[in-house]
């Protein structure tokens, strides 16, 4: 008997066919050699369909013909993976939709992944026009991430030649780590080498605005805050322009003898005991400066001790109690179990409060911030004064003093006589 075979796609579009001669004994395990050899599908990677989309599913040994596979019977292949195909196509159009900078390199990466899994199932040799199609689509992404960083150096030269001078040699290596676009911006004055984490700001903007480069003065002041506080690394606010509209980055100093938390507990986990204060002292301030993100990769130490916070999100929700404290850090079982109980990291937060003069820094970080800030942003042409972004700022300055005087102010329940 004589049967003609089609490969189609997730959309039933024809990419092939061919007809093949079998004798009337020929079994489904035959059948499927015969695609495998001609399309380079696996046999279990190949759905089969028949009359009527009738789906062919049965035992190899079992005959073709007591299948209902007789002569002239039109059988249609596809790739079982051509639902990971359909999926890469949604990252594509999620990729093109979304402005969040997060997002999208977060959607690379699954796209990458994905690619790869067709890649190394030989997919792309069943569908070679979907493999013209896919690398149309790394080219989109390679495009958007090559331009990005290329617009932040570009940028960096602009900002620190214009505080150091033109004889500054600045060169640049990547990041590997996060979820922003970003590098390492390496600046040799001609006395001294310094090095700068360079990233995109997370954008989430003021409550109502959907502008693609919107600015959330929120974060940009954490940053400040944080240095102040010495519980963040020296800040430099870089801007550029692009379409007319202000983008900031975020340039971070290098810490000296800096390690995140990941790498102690990875390494040195007999010495996390040691660290667990500190981490407390950290948990406050996310909690009390309404942060996200605090997992172990965000948080570090340097050689002295001292803590620092090197990434986060602003959440934005106050805290009702002083129970609201984080429960701990994400991806640090081990540490969790070391934190102490509420009583003890109550103590350390409230002594911590009092010891760095927390409020009297957040008073003098925000003075800073809205008088040296301001014209910087007034000069790039960034309306600083928009009000729903002053108002959005000013209400979280409110918020932050409240959960502040939830510590201040707490009393302790006294023991009943």
């Amino acid at each position: 008997m004589e049967l003609l075979f089609e490969l189609r796609d997730h959309e039933d579009a024809l990419h092939d066919e061919f007809k093949y001669k079998f004798n009337n004994q020929a079994t489904l395990d035959e059948l499927q050699e015969k695609i495998a050899s001609k399309w380079k599908i696996r046999s279990d990677d190949q759905k089969l369909f028949i009359k009527d989309g009738q789906k062919l599913c049965a035992f190899g040994e079992d005959i073709l013909q007591s299948l209902g596979v007789d002569h002239r019977c039109l059988v249609i292949a596809k790739h079982s993976l051509l639902s990971t195909w359909s999926a890469i196509l949604d990252r594509e159009s999620a990729f093109q939709q979304t402005h969040d900078q997060g997002l999208k390199k977060s959607i690379h990466e699954d796209a990458k992944r994905l690619i790869e899994d067709l890649a190394q199932a030989r997919f792309f040799s069943t569908y070679p026009s979907l493999g013209t199609r896919r690398f149309a689509i790394e080219k989109k992404f390679l495009t958007f991430f090559d331009r990005k960083v290329e617009q932040i150096k570009n940028s960096c030269r602009i900002h620190f030649k214009k505080l150091y001078g033109e004889h500054a040699k600045i060169t640049f290596e990547s990041r590997e780590d996060g979820s922003r676009a970003g590098c390492v911006c390496i600046l040799d004055d001609g006395s001294t080498i310094s090095r700068f984490y360079v990233k995109t700001h997370h954008g989430a903007g003021d409550r109502s605005s959907n502008s693609r480069y919107d600015i959330d003065l929120k974060e940009l002041f954490v940053y400040t805050f944080l240095y102040k506080l010495k519980m963040g690394a020296e800040i430099h606010f870089i801007n550029s322009e692009i379409f007319s509209r202000c983008i900031i980055y975020i340039a971070s100093s290098e810490i000296t003898g800096f390690n995140t938390l990941e790498f102690l507990e990875m390494n040195h986990p007999q010495a996390l005991k040691e660290y667990t204060k500190f981490v407390n002292q950290v948990l406050l301030v996310y909690s009390v400066l309404m942060l996200g993100d605090h997992h172990t990769a965000n948080i570090g130490f340097d050689c002295g001790f001292n803590p620092f916070i090197v990434d986060f999100f602003i959440i934005g929700k106050p805290m009702t109690s002083v129970k609201d404290l984080h429960e701990g850090v994400r991806m640090a079982k081990i540490l969790n179990t070391m934190l102490g109980t509420f009583d003890e990291r109550l103590k350390i937060s409230i002594d911590y409060l009092k010891d760095s003069q927390f409020s009297v820094v957040f008073e003098s970080a925000i003075n800073s911030f809205l008088q040296n800030q301001k014209p910087v942003f007034d000069s790039v042409r960034f309306v600083f004064d928009k009000p729903q972004k002053t108002d959005d700022l000013e209400e979280y300055f409110a918020n932050v003093r409240k959960n502040i005087s939830l510590f201040v102010d707490f009393q302790p329940m006294k023991n009943k006589v």
